[in-house]
């Protein structure tokens, strides 16, 4: 049943799994009858996968946490600079708006540099991840293959973000009266 050689510390035994302590207990049985000095410690290979990946979960979570925070700071100082950028733009846009220009053409006018950032801050992080993510990746045994999408998609949901923290205060901006802005001015 068993065979002693000196390179095998470990033995892997396949288990019906219907009456589970009845099989271990006979085969800690034949174990000690093979190797009666030797102490029978067992474990199970699922226990022992669930340890092994338990840490990257725990990184996982603490991960994500982090990165949640870090989204929702980061909107708060797209709000912020929004809010600002609005400010300081009052009578810009109310002359826009005396001019003719629409609601959209405003918002436009507003939204656009602050998505232009934030679109050149993912075009330039983009190979940075990809050479952290590849090299992350192949510590593992099965990996994955990255590709466009899994890079260009955080960055077209950074965009999305962007587009909702200052699409409120752009809206109101663009229909806000103009007179009141250019009277107060």
């Amino acid at each position: 049943f068993f065979h002693r050689t000196a390179t095998w510390s470990y033995f892997t035994v396949r288990v019906a799994g219907q009456n589970l302590a009845d099989e271990v207990n006979i085969i800690k049985k034949e174990f000690a009858k093979a190797f009666p000095d030797n102490p029978f410690n067992y474990t199970f290979l699922d226990q022992f996968f669930a340890a092994q990946y338990h840490e990257d979960q725990r990184f996982e979570r603490i991960f994500g946490l982090f990165s949640m925070l870090a989204i929702f700071i980061s909107c708060l100082g797209l709000f912020g600079l929004s809010s600002y950028m609005i400010v300081q733009r009052t009578k810009e846009i109310a002359i826009h708006k005396v001019l003719g220009a629409s609601a959209g053409n405003i918002i436009t006018l507003l939204s656009k540099e602050l998505i232009k950032i934030v679109l050149i801050a993912g075009v330039l992080t983009i190979p940075i991840t990809y050479v952290v993510a590849t090299r992350w990746l192949h510590g593992y045994a099965f990996h994955i293959a990255l590709t466009w999408w899994h890079l260009v998609t955080p960055v077209a949901l950074g965009l999305l973000f962007t587009a909702a923290t200052i699409g409120i205060q752009t809206i109101k901006a663009a229909r806000a009266n103009s007179s009141k802005s250019l009277a107060y001015e």
